[in-house]
C-alpha cells in the first residue's frame, strides 16, 4: 500500500515551500514519504468548514512518524487518483492526543 501511495504523492510548488518553513518545522518531501510508509492506516477527518476541499468534504489526516522518529501530522486529499498533501508539520501533543482518541 506505501509503495502505490508514494507514487501516487503529489506535492504542489506552494506546498513543498509551506511545508519547509520554518512555522511548519522545515517539514522535508523525504519525511512526508516517510509518514506515509509508516502510516498504521488510522485517519481522522478536518471537519471545520475553512479546511474542507471545493466539494464540502472533510480533509483526512494522520499522524506517523518518520524514520528518524519525529511525529508528523500529515494533511492530503485525493484527485484525479493522486495523493495531494495539503500541509504537513510536527504533531503537537494536543494533535496527537485528538489523533490517539479518535483516530479510525
Amino acid at each position: 500500500m506505501a509503495t502505490l501511495m508514494l507514487r501516487n504523492l503529489f506535492i504542489s510548488t506552494s506546498v513543498a515551500a509551506k511545508i519547509a518553513a520554518a512555522d511548519h518545522g522545515h517539514v522535508t518531501r523525504e519525511e512526508v514519504s516517510e509518514c506515509f510508509e509508516n502510516w498504521d492506516g488510522r485517519l481522522c477527518y478536518e471537519q471545520r468548514r475553512e479546511h474542507m476541499d471545493s466539494q464540502g468534504n472533510p480533509t483526512p489526516w494522520f499522524v506517523a512518524k518518520s524514520n528518524e522518529g519525529r511525529e508528523l501530522k500529515i494533511m492530503y486529499f485525493i484527485r484525479s487518483g493522486k495523493i495531494h498533501l495539503k500541509s504537513a508539520y510536527p504533531a503537537t501533543s494536543v494533535v496527537k492526543g485528538i489523533f490517539d482518541r479518535y483516530g479510525e
